[in-house]
This record gives C-alpha cells, sequence and structure tokens, in this order.
C-alpha cells in the first residue's frame, strides 16, 4: 500500500492534511517471502533498546522517589527545586519507554497509570484527602502519574509549593503515594520482562498476532498515532477538535510550562531510533530500516524505507520550529503548529500502512482518524 496522494486543504487559517489511500490491505497479515532473520533484531531491540529504557525508568523513578521523600520530610526551595529536577527526568526517560506499550507495560496498563493528560486538577486535590485512595482505577487515570506530580510540584510558586507542602501533611503524603506507585509499577514491569517475556519476545520470530515484530509494530504506530502526534500536539492545537480552537491547557507537563517541546522531540528521537536500530545502550545496529531494505530494490523495500528515511528529516525539522511554552506557541502560531502536525501524520501514512503492509503485519488497534 502507498500514499496515492495528499490533499492540502485550507479551511481558513487552519491547515489539514488529508490523506487519500487506495488499496487498504495494510491491516492484514501474512509473512512477505523474504530471508530477512528476524531473530536477530528482536534480541537487538530487547537487549539494547527495551531492556535499558526500563532500566533508565526504574531509576528515574526510584530517584524521583527519593528526592520526593526528602522534600516532604524537609520542604525547603532546595528540596522542591531537586525533586522537580527529578520529576522533569523522569518526564523525559518516559519518552524512551512509551512505544513499548505491549506484553507487560500493555497487562499493568503502564502507559495510562503513568502519563495521562490533560490532568483532572480537581480529582488530584480530592484524592489528596482520600484516606483510602487506590492507584490505577479506570476513572482516576487522569489523576495520577507524571500530570498529577507536574501539576502538584508546579502549581505555583517555589515558596508557594513548600508553603503547602508544609502546612498539609496530607498534601506530601500523596505526592509519596504517587512517586511510590510510579516506582514500583516500573519495577514491575521490569521484572516481568525479566523473569520470562523476554525470552517470549525473541522467541516468536512470525510476523502473525501475537509475534515479537507484531506487538512491538503495532504499540510503536498506536503510541506514535495517538499518543505523540494527536495528545503532544493535535488536541493542544485544535487540530484535533471539531471547533478547532486550540486547547493550550492540553500540551504534556503545562504546570512546569518549559519542557512541552523537548519532550515532543524526546519522543520523536525514540521512534526515529528504533526504526533505525539505534540502542538505548550497545553497539547494534539492526533497524526496520534494514528490514524493509531486505525487501530489495521495490516500492514496499528500498523505496519505502528511503521515503521513510526523507519524511524523519523533514519531521525533525519541522518539530525545531516549535518554539516554548508550546501552550502559547499553539495559540500565537497555530497554522505552524498545524503545519507541524502534518509532518507527524505523514509518518502515520508511511509507518503504519506502508511499512505494515511490507512487512505482512497485521494491524490489530483501531483509531477513529481514518487514516
Amino acid at each position: 500500500m502507498r500514499l496515492s496522494q495528499v490533499n492540502l486543504l485550507i479551511t481558513g487559517a487552519a491547515a489539514i492534511v488529508m490523506f487519500t489511500i487506495t488499496g487498504c490491505g495494510g491491516a492484514g497479515g501474512g509473512d512477505p517471502q523474504n530471508d530477512f532473520d528476524r531473530g536477530p533484531l528482536l534480541r537487538q531491540y530487547a537487549d539494547q533498546s527495551i531492556l535499558p529504557a526500563y532500566e533508565a525508568w526504574v531509576e528515574a523513578t526510584a530517584d524521583l522517589h527519593l528526592r520526593a521523600t526528602e522534600m516532604v520530610s524537609n520542604a525547603s526551595p532546595e528540596s522542591l527545586t531537586a525533586t522537580r529536577t527529578s520529576l522533569e527526568n523522569a518526564f523525559a526517560t518516559w519518552q524512551k519507554v512509551m512505544l513499548y506499550d505491549f506484553g507487560p507495560a500493555m497487562d499493568r496498563a503502564l502507559l495510562q497509570t503513568t502519563n495521562t493528560f490533560p490532568v483532572d486538577t480537581g480529582g488530584v486535590m480530592e484524592d489528596v484527602y482520600d484516606a483510602n485512595w487506590v492507584a490505577g482505577t479506570p476513572a482516576s487515570l487522569d489523576q495520577m502519574g507524571l500530570p498529577a506530580l507536574d501539576f502538584l510540584l508546579f502549581h505555583g510558586s517555589t515558596d508557594q509549593v513548600v508553603s503547602d507542602i508544609e502546612s498539609n501533611v496530607m498534601l506530601g503524603e500523596h505526592v509519596l503515594r504517587l512517586t511510590g506507585n510510579l516506582a514500583d509499577e516500573a519495577v514491575a514491569v521490569q521484572s516481568l520482562w525479566n523473569s520470562g517475556f523476554r525470552e517470549t519476545f525473541v522467541e516468536a520470530t512470525g510476523t502473525d498476532v501475537g509475534s515479537g515484530i507484531g506487538m512491538l509494530l503495532n504499540a510503536f504506530n498506536r503510541t506514535w498515532e495517538a499518543n505523540v502526534r494527536k495528545e503532544k500536539l493535535g488536541f493542544p492545537a485544535g487540530i484535533s477538535t471539531f471547533s478547532q480552537t486550540p486547547l493550550p491547557g492540553h500540551v504534556e507537563a503545562p504546570f512546569n510550562g518549559s519542557i512541552s517541546v523537548s519532550l515532543i522531540k524526546g519522543a520523536f528521537a525514540s521512534y526515529r531510533d528504533l526504526y533505525l536500530g539505534t540502542p538505548v545502550q550497545g553497539d547494534g545496529s539492526l533497524g526496520l530500516d534494514d528490514y524493509l531494505r531486505s525487501l530489495g530494490n521495490a516500492e514496499y523495500g528500498e523505496q519505502l524505507d528511503s521515503d521513510i528515511q526523507a519524511q524523519l528529516v523533514a519531521t525533525e525539522a519541522a518539530l525545531e520550529e516549535l518554539e516554548s511554552p508550546l501552550s502559547a506557541y499553539v495559540v500565537d502560531n497555530q497554522n505552524e503548529a498545524f503545519e507541524v502536525y502534518a509532518e507527524l501524520q505523514a509518518l502515520v501514512v508511511l509507518w503504519k500502512l506502508d511499512m505494515m503492509s511490507a512487512f505482512g503485519v497485521a494491524v490489530t488497534y483501531q483509531d477513529n482518524d481514518g487514516d
């Protein structure tokens, strides 16, 4: 399946890219006739990308819980600043983990419990005073994780937040419940990978539903489409809303205010690196680009890889045009934000439709965008 045409529809001040796709066979599975050995690719991804990313996530959440514990026991501008810095690091580290939403992560709803935004601030404050608070209930996913901590640690000036923690014991205790839950879930998912799922993943070398490449690519595409393209930029810019009204409060980490742009860039880098086979830790170089090129000098082989790599360059350049704070940029420069969104959308077409079809991997999730 190839991208047959791109129509740019301009309505008022809004530019929306609409993709007309022909031959939607990309949802179908079936292993193409090819000699590429997926075993080494899966092993490299497991050992040099996925497991190191989870290790970094465990370390980041453990440090966050430690800094928060020190802050609650001795609230001061210095201890709050240290905790805020650790939270920023956790946000950045999460961008390297979010794309692996399959297996243990999906079983434990790690994506939803870690970074569902925009945050329900009223719900967070209700939880502060709930002695029987339980993490991860379906109705409270937007009241926990990184977004809740962004609100609690950045809702006011340094002096105000320190004063709030000093005067409200329950607020500090809830911060520790939130950081403790993040740390516990990080360890739980890592442990499941280390205690058997790694072998399950690397040994499932087919392309069917449940194969290693099938699980990886469906998570890769689903999270890029919904959690990067739509959540990080589409909703804030207004392109994913009927009225196309910007929603600046929907950016990631809005209370911090200064890291939303770096987070979307960091997420992009993680997806790009997975495609190109650039490991988180190690010296491997196998990637999805190698897999595509192994299909030969064909529309869905070397040419598709060339198209994807060109689009990666275009997307990175577009992201460089974003300015901080993103909450102001999507309001003051909505047309430009739409143009950046169009570049993110172009990768949806190339990765989800064309690449999945080339590999014979079935798309096992649904979205409402008609891609």
